[in-house]
């Protein structure tokens, strides 16, 4: 797996980021550039850029873009998929329960594990570590 501080091959585009600290100085950076770098958000990459030195392009999770060194950003995992849907039967003692319906879901703001009713009720939810 590439990490964001290798310089080659460049991360590809659609790369899962979330941006740490910055690491340069802001005179490296035009004003434009250097007011719309946000930090602490998730975003995908867009290109990179390597003619004075390797940076990327990020569209954060609430649609603006900034630029970032491979420094300031750490690779999250890629979820290929958004919602896994598990159906079965529960045994309560060892007894047939209730029947559940069990979602697997990945939104912009992490992996959740969703349990719902056969009626489309939420039961539970929780965070799902994905490291």
């Amino acid at each position: 797996m590439t990490t964001a501080t290798e310089k080659w091959p460049p991360l590809d585009p659609g790369t899962r980021v979330k941006t740490t600290s910055k690491k340069t100085s802001d005179g490296e950076w035009m004003p434009e550039a250097r007011a719309a770098r946000k930090w602490g958000v998730t975003g995908r990459i867009l290109v990179h850029h390597d003619s004075h030195g390797l940076c990327y392009d990020v569209q954060h999770d609430d649609g603006s873009q900034g630029c970032y060194e491979p420094t300031e950003f750490e690779v999250l995992p890629n979820v290929e998929w958004e919602n896994i849907v598990i159906r079965g039967d529960v045994q309560v003692n060892g007894e047939a329960g209730p029947k559940i319906i069990i979602n697997i879901v990945a939104p912009k703001s992490g992996l959740f594990m969703v349990t719902v009713d056969p009626e489309g009720k939420e039961l539970s939810r929780f965070p799902v570590p994905t490291r």
